[in-house]
């Protein structure tokens, strides 16, 4: 599955944030942890029991809503685009600036 988003900014840094049935439709559930890796201006997130992040969340009308936020110099690969191209799979998200 791909979508395309604008670039978010907190503060004029990039920001990363996906969250909800996006996430939960690709297998990304709250509490799921991940490592993210960052390759020119691509960044992959892959899932890992090992891994630092962690998918956090909320809970919507009894219902978790997954949210993946990371800003700052992990996403900094992404401060010249205005939009980036998120391909979703289980087992990993790419991102790329477009």
């Amino acid at each position: 599955m791909n979508k395309t988003l604008n670039v978010c900014r907190k503060n004029g840094k990039p920001r990363l944030w996906i969250e909800g049935a996006t996430l939960a439709r690709a297998g990304w559930n709250r509490g799921e942890h991940y490592e993210l890796s960052v390759d020119g201006v691509t960044i992959t997130l892959s899932k890992s029991q090992q891994g630092v992040k962690k998918v956090s969340g909320r809970s919507r009308n009894g219902k978790e809503c997954p949210i993946i936020d990371i800003v700052g110099r992990d996403v900094m690969a992404l401060d010249p685009f205005a939009k980036i191209e998120i391909n979703f799979s289980e087992s990993n998200i790419i991102v790329k600036g477009i």
